[in-house]
């Protein structure tokens, strides 16, 4: 008899399962059961049976079913492994979302391969967040989206790919309402350098991506000048930043000093750029997004765009007063030699050190530049003659003075700031170029400056000293003493005619006379070796 009833309930297990008439499975939910929609592709359903089938459980041939919110079409669902089940979305080669329900959910249940003879499992839930948008607000990183279905809102973190797990660090998250999520911008945030992917730290599971590669904007606290052309940029975000001067098309690079850091960030910027009362800068990151550029103004405290060198010749006056400086601060003008204090501050006066030159000049107070730069030279004064030229030295002249270095103002080795000409008596003019390194030489002696050149023929001459601003001085130079070797006889001395005088020497100005008469309106000729003027006085012939 018992043999019986067993062949009987062998039978009708057989029997079963070729029909495929198996108890429904039993669906886990998933953890964390939320995520994007795209999460919803792949999702691991966890299960307590095995879904089989003679073919060896889901598979293409005999695929088992999955129903989304009513939507019995999703049959390309298998399993992973014996305890678990993968929801795959694809219909026809097409990945197709479900719809989502009113309370942005999908319920999902599973029935095996023999649609007809099996039960549907029961039902587990995948809640649907979404991403929006982000924002910045100084060092607050706001994150923009539907929140609302997050489990456990107190564990939610960021990374930089979709390969997170219990060992890497994560930087957690704020959930401030259901659009809302916040996170401090920090060095390790900012390092991340790839897309952002938010994460459920209970599971270390990515449930949803934020955005593109990261490029967060600057934070600026304070600028300044450090020392007399660095300048420095403090706040956070400043690492893998350039700075550029200047408004767009016309904005430069500004070269990095070396050591820039999260915190802070430095440049020195081209001379010429700092003539103004204020520049614009901005600090761009990797990807030049706008909306990860800073731009700000810096205005100088003080400004000034004209300077006035007294009679005296080592006095300047600047249009720039500091009526109530104490004698803590110091004050004082740099660009022209070493540190100048002033000898007056309403308005600042101060007096050239003899090794000043032509330079881009700007002042410091305590420490910190506060003024733009302005081009400025000295006046140049030759004091004396070293080297008199003659047929011996082959033209060789040589004179000093101060303020005399002839610098190249601009650095770009094409505009020296003096430039020294002979003026010769008969009109004619060439340059003095020092022959040495076309600059000048210093005397630390009698702390003046000497230029050396070779003039072009040995004749009366002054040089005139021109700086590349404008200032000019002349000194006299040499006098050669004329000489004469013939003149043209009249053809009546009491009757007023032309006279030609022969020799040396002879320039514009002289004053020729002829037996104590005047000869009037002399001209010059033949570089300075002739000189022809009106005679015009009644006097006796000079050879008698």
């Amino acid at each position: 008899m018992f043999k019986n009833l067993y062949i009987f309930i062998l039978l009708l297990c057989l029997f079963g399962f070729s029909r495929g008439w198996i108890r429904p499975t039993v669906l886990i939910q998933p953890k964390p059961g939320y995520g994007d929609r795209n999460r919803l592709h792949g999702l691991r359903i966890p299960t307590t049976t095995y879904f089989d089938s003679p073919y060896g459980g889901c598979n293409d041939r005999t695929p088992c079913y999955c129903r989304i919110n009513g939507d019995t079409r999703y049959n390309g669902c298998s399993f992973k492994s014996l305890d678990s089940i993968t929801i795959n979305l694809n219909i026809n080669n097409e990945k197709t979302f479900p719809p989502v329900d009113e309370n942005k959910q999908f319920k999902i249940l599973c029935r095996s391969w023999d649609y007809s003879n099996t039960e549907d499992s029961n039902i587990v839930f995948y809640d649907l967040i979404s991403y929006t948008s982000s924002y910045q607000r100084n060092l607050d990183f706001y994150i923009v989206g539907d929140w609302e279905k997050i489990s456990d809102k107190g564990n939610i973190g960021l990374l930089g790919s979709k390969e997170g797990g219990p060992n890497s660090v994560y930087q957690r998250l704020t959930y401030v309402n259901s659009t809302h999520l916040t996170i401090r911008i920090t060095p390790e945030l900012n390092a991340i350098r790839n897309s952002l992917v938010l994460y459920d730290l209970n599971t270390y599971t990515s449930v949803c991506d934020i955005g593109p590669a990261n490029d967060f904007k600057p934070w600026i606290d304070q600028y300044y000048f450090s020392g007399d052309s660095e300048f420095h940029v403090f706040g956070a975000v400043l690492t893998d930043r350039s700075i550029e001067i200047g408004e767009y098309p016309n904005n430069v690079s500004c070269p990095l000093i070396a050591g820039p850091t999260y915190t802070k960030i430095g440049c020195k910027p081209p001379s010429y750029l700092l003539s103004a009362k204020s520049f614009i800068f901005s600090i761009y990151g990797k990807s030049r997004d706008p909306t990860s550029t800073v731009t700000y103004t810096q205005t100088f405290p003080h400004y000034f765009s004209s300077f006035k060198n007294l009679q005296d010749g080592k006095t300047c006056e600047l249009p720039i007063s500091f009526p109530s400086i104490s004698h803590s601060q110091s004050l004082t003008i740099h660009g022209l030699s070493a540190a100048i204090k002033p000898i007056s501050y309403s308005p600042i006066k101060f007096e050239y050190p003899p090794e000043a030159k032509c330079g881009t000049a700007f002042i410091m107070l305590n420490g910190r530049r506060t003024s733009n730069n302005l081009d400025m030279c000295p006046t140049p004064n030759i004091t004396d003659i070293i080297t008199r030229p003659d047929e011996f030295n082959g033209n060789l002249l040589t004179f000093k003075g101060d303020f005399l270095y002839n610098s190249f103002l601009y650095g770009d080795g094409s505009k020296k700031s003096i430039n020294f000409v002979i003026l010769y008596r008969d009109g004619s003019n060439s340059s003095c170029i020092h022959k040495m390194n076309g600059l000048s030489d210093w005397n630390s002696q009698d702390r003046t400056y000497s230029i050396s050149c070779f003039i072009s023929k040995i004749y009366t001459f002054k040089i005139r000293t021109e700086t590349i601003l404008g200032q000019i001085g002349i000194f006299d130079g040499v006098a050669y003493p004329p000489t004469i070797t013939r003149w043209s006889k009249t053809f009546d001395y009491l009757v007023p005619s032309k006279i030609t005088i022969t020799g040396t020497q002879f320039g514009q100005g002289m004053l020729a006379k002829v037996a104590d008469a005047p000869c009037s309106n002399p001209v010059v000729n033949n570089e300075g070796t002739e000189l022809v003027c009106d005679f015009s006085n009644n006097v006796s012939d000079p050879n008698d």
